[in-house]
């Protein structure tokens, strides 16, 4: 085990069946070490939402948990969100000439292909709720790496670069920027975080999109970010809705629907 700058505590899995299984596991043990870092070499059984499956062979991407505890459960719904704005901001750094956007609530793309992806789960407690953030991010997939349902969706920054990544110089600057969101969230200091999620997700705006919850189906325009995270939906009647807990798709010239990840 070692100890990030930030004082994350670091700890590293050669192969384990999912980075969020086993930091699952051990959080009644290590909470009192928490913030905790948890990465791996490959995961046999690494999961997104809904219990999709992410591919996660060795030496091709970052699969990494991060853990903390959060004492205001106001700022819960920021978690998913602001992880994911940190992702797209340091993937920037890297491929500065590209396009980076974030597709609410956890997708990050670059050049409209997925790259990579945050899955928060969380539990409360009495003395805070416990916060576990998923984060996958492909960095030396080539297109035959991808399994082929996958190929015209997803990209990594080796794709688009032209060169290769390790993953010690991706994750430092990722833990520095999940720190100082774990401290925001602390303060409630939402401002900053909701102006430059409006930034990544602007892009959203060009076009009418599908919002499937968990137990109905909502159209219309993507009209923003609330200040709690949620989507603002506007529909065809001209009434703005706020949407959680769902997923984002677009609907094709022949009124089926496409999820752009």
């Amino acid at each position: 085990m070692k100890t990030h700058k930030k004082k994350i505590q670091l700890i590293h899995i050669e192969n384990c069946t999912s980075t969020q299984d086993y930091l699952h596991g051990h959080v009644d043990e290590w909470l009192s070490r928490f913030p905790i870092c948890v990465t791996a070499g490959s995961q046999s059984g690494g999961r997104g939402r809904h219990q999709r499956r992410w591919h996660s062979p060795p030496g091709l991407g970052l699969y990494f948990s991060w853990g903390f505890l959060l004492r205001e459960k106001k700022s819960l719904p920021w978690v998913p969100l602001g992880a994911g704005v940190a992702v797209a901001e340091t993937l920037k750094r890297f491929c500065s000439r590209r396009r980076i956007r974030l597709k609410w609530p956890n997708d990050v793309l670059l050049d409209g292909r997925k790259i990579a992806g945050i899955l928060s789960e969380s539990r409360i407690t009495s003395e805070g709720v416990i916060c576990i953030c998923g984060i996958g991010i492909n960095l030396n997939h080539l297109e035959s790496d991808f399994p082929d349902d996958l190929r015209k969706r997803a990209t990594s920054l080796r794709l688009s670069c032209g060169r290769s990544f390790e993953a010690a110089e991706i994750l430092p600057v990722i833990l520095s920027r999940l720190d100082l969101l774990h401290r925001n969230l602390e303060k409630r200091r939402i401002r900053g975080l909701r102006s430059r999620t409006r930034r990544l997700t602007r892009w959203m705006r060009c076009e009418s999109l599908e919002f499937r919850g968990q137990s109905e189906t909502r159209r219309g325009r993507f009209a923003g970010i609330a200040r709690d995270g949620g989507l603002i939906l506007l529909g065809a009647n001209g009434n703005k809705e706020i949407c959680y807990s769902g997923e984002v798709e677009w609907p094709d010239a022949d009124n089926k629907t496409i999820s752009r990840r």
